[in-house]
């Protein structure tokens, strides 16, 4: 179940980015962000401005408001990439 939030949910970005089968090399290669700077706002150490999560959300294919739910029982990392994986084939 989603919860709209007020605070930067940097998991949704994380998933966001593995379904996009993105590395964090990659999204630094198309926002011109730091890797350690992106990995900082996924593990909740800091929070991007506005204007980082609008380059980050067009980036992955979402709207900003996409970063502000928080799943009730999210989904593992390693079965997002099974999913993406999955659609390859």
């Amino acid at each position: 179940m989603l919860i709209k939030t007020d605070i930067f949910c940097g998991s949704r970005m994380r998933a966001a980015r593995c379904v996009n089968d993105l590395s964090l090399d990659d999204l630094e290669a198309v926002t011109n962000m730091d890797k350690k700077k992106l990995w900082c706002f996924e593990v909740g150490k800091s929070i991007p401005t506005k204007d980082e999560e609008k380059v980050i959300a067009k980036s992955l294919n979402v709207e900003p408001a996409f970063f502000y739910w928080t799943d009730t029982a999210p989904l593992t990392e390693d079965c997002i990439t099974f999913s993406s994986r999955m659609r390859r084939m």
